[in-house]
């Protein structure tokens, strides 16, 4: 099959995936939101952030809802904030708050609803005071030993406490596009976004490129696809900063290293792990010259390469109902593809043409 049907093909199967999980309004045809799991009866906060990420990747938002939907799905989304500021409400997906309040903005850009939110007033100490911040970055979540059985581990394991680290960057980020309120220190918000990166700069181990800073890694020093899996937190928010992330050269074989022969990154069902690694990859490479292209360009070609055929065949051979039970595995499989095209020369942006990079548009996925 030619890759131009096969693009086609990977579209439709998205259009009809997603609508599996919506939720319609009494009386008429139209959709109030998105569910987590298809079949409920109202709307939730991961499910409809998931259709209008979904649905804004493959090209597809704007031609498979209304601008009446589209206010009532914000509504929807706004309507999982609490008291706290944080969108916490109905989230069936069980993601910290962080992830889950940077998701639920990204969403709302999505959307064209850029009004503000309001701050969070609970980020004010780590915004404005040193102290507060140079203590929430070392733990990330890991404050006692009560926090093991919360699987908050901080820096012990990066995939999840990342969340918290880059998705507080991603809030910021997201807030001063906005136009928020400034609840932190009087330099305002790309001062405190600089602080947080100029503290990334100073530790990523070098050999790598990444943040392998757990106990454990004294005695594995290799890379895993956790490391990947926590970097990609912080790389987003070093690329729309617009700043360069530590030790690029270093970066590419480390996460080619954990490529799977399948072509993913883990399991036998790409998802935003699979996004993590070809952001990271292209990122890096985009910051080498010519002299430092040499076999790291070629490495990292016949890594996104095979990333591409592996997300290929799946998306548009597999049931995508039979791939995902939920709908946050789509999201980043598809934000994975789009990527792909971001690849210098790659032959697959014109293929690709109808879909979205995610990072164009938002701080967070």
């Amino acid at each position: 099959m030619p890759e131009s049907s096969t693009i086609a093909t990977i579209r439709e199967r998205v259009r009809s995936f997603v609508f599996r999980f919506a939720v319609r309004s009494s009386g008429c045809g139209s959709v109030r939101g998105f569910s987590f799991r298809p079949g409920a009866g109202e709307p939730d906060l991961y499910g409809t952030i998931d259709a209008v990420y979904a649905l804004h990747i493959a090209g597809l938002l704007e031609e498979c809802s209304s601008p009446s939907e589209r206010v009532q799905w914000a509504q929807e989304i706004r309507g999982c904030r609490d008291s706290q500021g944080w969108f916490t409400k109905r989230n069936y997906r069980g993601h910290g708050r962080e992830h889950a309040t940077a998701y639920a903005l990204g969403g709302l850009r999505l959307l064209g609803d850029t009004e503000p939110c309001g701050s969070i007033v609970e980020l004010e100490p780590i915004l404005s005071d040193e102290r507060s911040f140079s203590k929430w970055i070392n733990r990330l979540g890991f404050q006692s030993l009560r926090d093991i059985a919360r699987k908050n581990l901080g820096w012990h394991y990066l995939w999840r406490s990342s969340h918290i680290g880059g998705g507080v960057a991603a809030i910021v980020g997201e807030m001063k596009d906005r136009g928020e309120i400034w609840i932190g220190a009087p330099h305002g918000p790309d001062a405190w976004l600089s602080r947080f990166l100029d503290w990334l700069d100073m530790r990523p181990k070098k050999s790598t490129g990444l943040w392998q800073r757990a106990l454990w890694q004294f005695f594995y020093r290799k890379p895993t696809v956790i490391d990947l899996g926590g970097a990609a937190h912080f790389w987003w928010i070093y690329e729309k900063c617009n700043r360069p992330i530590p030790y690029p050269a270093n970066l590419i074989p480390s996460i080619v290293s954990v490529q799977k022969p399948n072509g993913l990154y883990k399991g036998e069902t790409p998802f935003c792990i699979d996004f993590d690694a070809v952001n990271g990859i292209i990122t890096a490479i985009s910051q080498l010259n010519a002299k430092e292209h040499g076999n790291a360009y070629s490495s990292a070609a016949t890594s996104i390469e095979k990333s591409w055929n592996a997300l290929i065949a799946i998306l548009s051979s597999v049931d995508l109902s039979t791939l995902y039970p939920h709908s946050h595995g789509l999201p980043g499989a598809l934000a994975a593809l789009a990527e792909c095209g971001r690849m210098p020369n790659a032959r697959y942006a014109e293929l690709l043409k109808d879909f979205r990079p995610i990072l164009c548009d938002t701080w967070w996925l």
